[in-house]
């Protein structure tokens, strides 16, 4: 059993791309399939949740998230790797914003737009500022909108007490987005570390090397004569 979950937690971690590529994107790819694929299953947990409790709406609004997630792997799949992380993140924004409506100021639901504004440093490489830029933009805009029209959009909301109850209920999907953004930025930052000691080191290894060839021919110093 275990060894079956591991075989397709792999499968689904590699999605898109070979675990042998040389690709430069290949660490971002695999941690942006993680990251989607844990977040879909806390999410279709979450929304089974509403089921059993009775808010129907906050369950159709999760699972259209959950499918938009998996939906997108698609281009990942393909190889669009940064069309496909673009495109979620675009989505996944305005997903978030229109749950933050539909179920309520009290239920925070908008206070993921903070969090998830930290996914772009995840699913994108440091060199691709532009996107890293464009996504947070995003959160910020989508917040910002929120809280100016609030007062407007709280009719659309649910009742309070259902509200209280799912702001309730997302506590921990909020910390365990918050922890997988922190364990990646930490994996990212030991990854790099770890490929640059190697750099350096075989840097120090080929330096040896040519000064060791070095050091066995006898030059005249005056002349530059290798024949003595």
């Amino acid at each position: 059993m275990l060894a079956t979950a591991k075989k397709v937690w792999n499968r689904l971690s590699y999605l898109g791309i070979d675990p042998a590529s040389s690709h430069p994107d290949k660490e971002n790819v695999v941690l942006g399939n993680q990251i989607v694929y844990i977040l879909a299953v806390a999410l279709s947990v979450l929304a089974v949740v509403c089921v059993f409790i009775g808010i129907y709406i906050a369950s159709l609004t999760l699972s259209i998230m959950v499918g938009l997630f998996i939906g997108l792997s698609y281009f990942v799949y393909k190889g669009h790797y940064v069309t496909g992380r673009m495109l979620g993140m675009i989505l996944q924004n305005l997903a978030i914003f229109m749950q933050a409506v539909v179920l309520g100021y009290e239920s925070r639901v908008i206070d993921f737009l903070l969090i998830s504004a930290l996914m772009p440093l995840v699913l994108f490489h440091i060199r691709q500022r532009k996107m890293i830029i464009a996504c947070v933009f995003q959160n910020f805009f989508f917040y910002t909108i929120f809280h100016l029209f609030q007062p407007i959009l709280s009719q659309y909301g649910l009742p309070q007490a259902q509200q209280l109850l799912i702001y309730n209920l997302t506590i921990p999907v909020k910390f365990l987005t918050i922890l997988l953004v922190v364990f990646v930025i930490i994996q990212k930052t030991g990854s790099q570390q770890e490929k640059q000691e190697k750099r350096n080191q075989l840097l120090l290894e080929q330096r040896n090397y040519f000064t060791s060839i070095l050091d066995q021919v006898p030059v005249d110093i005056a002349t530059l004569d290798t024949n003595l």
